[in-house]
């Protein structure tokens, strides 16, 4: 998956909701405030944050002590299910991690 530091256009979609073709990321990045004040205009340390990415059926969360948690959007759309520490879902888990840290420049 390639990094849109720019974002990605949705335009496709604003020109045709039914059909539009999307070729961006797979997941969309949410940085979450973690507690520790940041001044305006500074970049807040990556280190310091919790970060989620949202796929079409998933949320996975990571915050900056490691807590995860893993929800399927299509069975559980509140999010009342936390999956992460389920073995069935670790392939899936793992693979939006790996997103994530990528995306965060935290992958190996």
């Amino acid at each position: 998956m390639e990094v849109y530091p720019d974002g990605h256009s949705l335009r496709p979609f604003l020109d045709d909701p039914e059909n539009g073709a999307w070729d961006g990321p797979d997941v969309a990045l949410s940085a979450i405030e973690a507690g520790d004040p940041v001044a305006q205009n500074v970049r807040a340390k990556v280190d310091d944050q919790h970060f989620s990415v949202r796929s079409k059926d998933w949320r996975y969360t990571l915050t900056r002590k490691g807590d995860e948690e893993l929800y399927d959007h299509r069975a559980d759309p509140n999010e009342w299910n936390n999956l992460a520490d389920d073995p069935e879902f670790a392939d899936v888990k793992a693979a939006l991690n790996e997103s994530l840290l990528r995306i965060t420049g935290r992958a190996n």
